[in-house]
């Protein structure tokens, strides 16, 4: 480790007032510094020697760095029909990368909520042979084990919304109708969802078509492109409208809480016709 890395994490110089709190704090920016170049073993000690003539403290850090760890393989297992190094890439862990333990942990949320194909996720590791006796790094094997939520999932029930009628503003009734769903959560082994679903009412019918997929070429930015078509009968006449309907949506979140909006919405206007007239002229050309 460079010593000018270590320096950067420290904030003792000579001559500042000696504090055991302000050490301690100190010591172990060191050793997460350590840690996240791949020393997982490291330790620091902190000695304060106390000249006797004289009002000052001689403070010295003594490092042991132990082993270099860094990842020689990646196993994965329990993926299901999702490709491995849509895994790896969700996980951001490569061959060769210095293995530390705090990005290790958030790769369990990466891969779990960020893709949304695994309920589970669970990492452990172990050492591998090194190349040599004297060799400082120690290779260390990752494995991955997943617990996929199911490839399809369909769901379909009853419902009633509440409706006010034209005809009399302050009444109310329910209106019956049949809801169903259908996603498909991964797409040619890719992190790529496609969705359907259909609701049936007297009155109102629709239709909806959904592809989503939770990154963009490795980025965190999630699109949405959803397409929509609504048929509905107009109370107390003939008439019915058919609205179709095209949105695009993308989404990255900036801060923990925080995201950011693309959205573009494509609605045509409604058509509007009488089937009265259209019966009609159908019975004039038979």
């Amino acid at each position: 480790m460079p010593d000018e890395d270590v320096s950067r994490v420290t904030d003792i110089t000579s001559g500042s007032p000696y504090d055991p709190a302000t050490v301690d704090s100190t010591r172990e920016r060191i050793v997460a510094l350590y840690r996240s170049r791949g020393f997982a073993s490291a330790t620091v000690t902190a000695n304060a020697a106390v000249r006797g003539a004289e009002p000052l403290v001689d403070l010295t850090f003594e490092i042991a760095e132990g082993s270099r760890q860094t990842i020689g393989d990646i196993v994965v297992s329990g993926n299901g029909g999702v490709d491995a190094d849509v895994v790896t890439r969700a996980l951001r862990l490569t061959t060769g990368l210095d293995r530390s333990i705090r990005p290790t942990c958030c790769a369990r949320a990466r891969a779990s909520f960020d893709t949304g194909l695994f309920r589970r996720v669970d990492l452990s590791t172990e050492p591998m042979s090194r190349v040599s006796a004297s060799d400082p790094v120690q290779p260390m094997r990752v494995r991955v084990a997943l617990e996929a939520w199911p490839a399809l999932r369909l769901r379909y029930g009853f419902q009633a919304s509440e409706e006010r009628p034209e005809s009399d503003p302050t009444g109310r009734r329910l209106a019956p109708g049949l809801s169903a769903d259908v996603t498909r959560r991964t797409l040619f082994g890719r992190a790529v969802s496609l969705g359907g679903s259909v609701l049936y009412q007297r009155r109102e019918n629709s239709g909806r078509a959904l592809l989503n997929a939770p990154t963009l070429m490795t980025l965190p930015i999630q699109s949405s492109l959803v397409l929509e078509r609504v048929h509905r009968t107009l109370e107390g006449t003939t008439s019915v409208s058919n609205r179709n309907g095209v949105s695009w949506e993308q989404r990255v979140r900036t801060r923990r809480s925080h995201h950011a909006f693309l959205f573009v919405s494509l609605r045509p206007r409604s058509h509007v016709w009488d089937r009265r007239s259209i019966r009609s002229r159908a019975r004039y050309s038979t």
